[in-house]
């Protein structure tokens, strides 16, 4: 038997009867004709795991170490990117050279372990990158900013604090945590081992 016999055309398509339109289950007839659409309802659980999804939807960790070498420029140590689905990504030591503006750093498989760096957001994220840090300008004389995605947080340098209090917390020797505030609009600077001010550089009303 032939696909002619089999009722289909020489461009092998073939029109259903209502019949045969019947016995094909609705939400893959829609998909079939266009609407492209499943239920979620027919999705086997844990059948869509990380390693069958694009590299730029997973989740990740990364292992490097960036620093703010000036005012324009930032570098990186060789380390790791960790997805989700448990591949050990290894990336190559680089620098951003000297940046003119809002620099996006990330990862693409396509290009091997060196990092790529875009002034455009949209070339830093797609199916087969990872967003790795946003890289900004600092004052004249003062350093980069790195905001770092998935990773240890983000580096802040002086030439980023412009104005308001920052609180950092620290540990002040066998006395427990504490906090040092950097109080940027009351011209103070103020330490604090956990339970008391301690420290006042500054000026503060009434003092402690």
């Amino acid at each position: 038997m032939n696909y002619l016999e089999l009722g289909f055309n020489r461009d092998i398509t073939k029109s259903l009867t209502s019949s045969e339109e019947d016995s094909i289950n609705p939400e893959l007839m829609d998909f079939l004709l266009g609407d492209g659409s499943i239920g979620g309802n027919k999705i086997t659980a844990g059948s869509i795991v990380a390693d069958r999804i694009s590299l730029g939807t997973r989740g990740f960790i990364q292992s490097i170490d960036y620093t703010a070498v000036d005012e324009d420029t930032a570098s990186w140590d060789a380390g790791h990117i960790y997805t989700e689905d448990g591949t050990d990504i290894t990336t190559a030591s680089g620098n951003t050279g000297n940046i003119t503006a809002t620099t996006y750093l990330y990862y693409d498989s396509t290009k091997g372990s060196t990092l790529q760096k875009s002034l455009t957001h949209a070339d830093a994220v797609g199916d087969d990158k990872l967003l790795l840090a946003i890289i900004t300008e600092g004052d004249t004389g003062g350093q980069v900013g790195i905001q770092i995605f998935s990773g240890e947080g983000t580096l802040i340098t002086p030439g980023n604090i412009i104005t308001g209090v920052l609180t950092a917390t620290t540990q002040l020797g066998s006395g427990g945590s504490g906090h040092i505030k950097l109080d940027g609009p009351n011209k103070r600077i103020i330490v604090n081992d956990g339970s008391n001010d301690r420290i006042l550089i500054g000026y503060q009303v009434g003092g402690f």
